[in-house]
């Protein structure tokens, strides 16, 4: 407004003649011509008092000039002190700029005393709309200027000057506004703000102080697409849960990033079948409800699985190999994986074992050389009236496992031996112990150490001490028929010696031997 105030002053005095009309007078004075009369020339700069109304005298050149200057003005200088508290804290000071009516221009320059600092406030006092005011600290001290709810707006908030910086504030919408300052952007660099901070803007629009330190601006380095969508590709999924209890051959779906369990297994040895590896398969088995029994998992006919113990060391896989668990008690568990030699395989690592034992079966595929369901087999040996045995002919291959047949409602842990003597009371090759419940039907044990059955005669003799009295079938397929106890075993713990030579003729036991091949 004041320049365009300005121009039109210089406008109306170059379109009036009469205005400047006038011989010249040589040495300095003149006069002017009114149309009417006559009139003189006027020295004195313009004022209200002694120009308005005069229609008769002119301004003279330097009367002009002297309005000229007057109208541009020179900024308001104006020296404040802050003074020392003498209490060892900041020092307090209240600005009050001193009002340019002409040129809204004030230069303030802050003397800081304080040792400590000075805490400096604005006033509002005879503030004008659009004046500008630049505080320079000119002392060694610093000056604090913080925000003033509706007096004083302050980028960031609060601002610490140090010697010869500046503050410029504008009065707009009655208050004081930082509109540039010495921490302000200035030939492309940044001064005034919290040390290795991001900069972003506020619900205001003004710049101020991130948390996102500099060193997390840097892990963005490099980024070439959102960051979310890919830490929800790399993401583990939730693992799915697989029910593990009774015998069945798992897919690839449930051996990848998955939780198997054997909540609701009964007491029989549980070997799952894997699929064939392949890249990427993980799992953890689980126990959820413990058996004396196993709890394990076998590998595909060309698939060997390794043995990973505690101490690091590692088995040498076999094709068709198993893991198990004997009697794992709950919340024990163990993981397999798949990994690369010439091809893929598995590797097993217990995790949380205790009191179990995790193990290795030797691989091959199980197979049946000794099934004695009937009397009078040609393999036969009688047996005693305590204790019940069975021979049969050994074949060169690791023992797999043993089942025997309960036909009763008895529960309980039947022990079964097997060795190439009659008498295993001492004596014997392995001990396995089959744990039966009241279901009738076959009762499958899985082999421990896996003695190899050498091209031999082996005997087979069980005992053990049932919870009640644990009938074992010596004729799987002529007890229904007949339905009578003679035709049953009546097993118990009272004289279990595991010795065959006492024997009655066509009694034998119900059994099954699995080798592996």
């Amino acid at each position: 407004m004041k320049k365009l105030w300005i121009i039109c002053f210089l406008g109306f005095l170059l379109s009036a003649p009469n205005l400047w009309a006038g011989p010249s007078i040589g040495g300095g004075g003149g006069s002017v011509s009114d149309g009417g009369g006559g009139g003189s020339v006027s020295d004195t700069a313009y004022d209200a008092t002694s120009w308005d109304g005069v229609t008769d005298v002119a301004p003279s050149k330097n009367a002009v000039r002297d309005k000229f200057e007057s109208l541009a003005g020179p900024p308001t200088v104006q020296s404040v002190t802050c003074t020392d508290s003498g209490n060892g804290s900041h020092g307090t000071l209240t600005i009050t700029p001193t009002a340019n009516p002409v040129s809204g221009i004030v230069n303030i320059a802050l003397t800081v005393l304080d040792t400590d600092g000075c805490t400096v406030t604005m006033s509002e006092t005879g503030a004008v709309q659009d004046t500008l005011v630049t505080i320079t600290n000119v002392s060694a001290y610093h000056a604090d200027f913080a925000d003033q709810a509706n007096v004083l707006k302050v980028i960031e908030g609060s601002y610490a000057m140090l010697q010869n910086e500046t503050l410029t504030l504008l009065y707009t919408n009655s208050q004081w506004n930082e509109i540039a300052s010495s921490r302000s952007v200035i030939k492309g660099t940044l001064g005034g703000f919290t040390a290795s901070r991001g900069l972003v803007t506020d619900g205001s629009g003004n710049i101020v102080v991130a948390t996102t330190t500099a060193s997390e601006l840097g892990y963005v380095n490099g980024v070439t697409s959102a960051i979310q969508t890919q830490l929800d590709a790399k993401a583990p999924k939730i693992a799915i849960e697989v029910d593990g209890h009774a015998h069945i051959d798992l897919t690839a779906a449930q051996v990848s990033n998955t939780i198997i369990y054997n909540t609701g297994q009964q007491a029989e040895d549980v070997v799952l079948a894997l699929p064939t590896a392949a890249a990427g398969y993980s799992f953890l088995a689980t126990v959820g409800t413990a058996q004396s029994n196993h709890f394990g998992v076998q590998a595909d006919t060309n698939d060997k699985i390794y043995l990973l113990a505690a101490d690091g060391t590692l088995s040498a896989g076999n094709d068709a190999a198993a893991v198990v668990m004997t009697a794992a008690q709950i919340g024990q568990s163990f993981a397999c994986w798949t990994f690369k030699t010439d091809a893929y395989d598995w590797m097993c690592k217990a995790i949380s074992i205790g009191t179990s034992t995790f193990v290795a079966h030797a691989g091959g595929t199980p197979t049946v050389i000794a099934n004695q369901e009937k009397s009078g087999a040609t393999n036969s040996r009688d047996i005693s009236v305590y204790t019940l045995g069975q021979s049969f002919l050994g074949e060169a291959y690791p023992l797999y496992s043993i089942s025997i047949y309960k036909r009763n409602s008895g529960t309980g842990i039947v022990t079964c031996r097997i060795g190439t003597a009659t008498d295993m009371t001492s004596t014997y090759t392995e001990q396995i112990s089959v744990t039966v419940s009241a279901g009738e039907g076959w009762y499958e044990a899985l082999s421990i150490t896996t003695p190899n059955l050498s091209a031999a005669t082996w005997y087979i003799a069980c005992g053990g001490t049932p919870t009640g009295t644990v009938e074992l079938a010596y004729e799987e397929d002529a007890y229904a028929t007949y339905g009578s106890t003679t035709y049953y075993y009546y097993y118990n713990s009272a004289a279990n010696t595991f010795n065959l030579d006492s024997s009655v003729n066509t009694r034998d036991l119900n059994f099954r031997i699995k080798v592996t091949k």
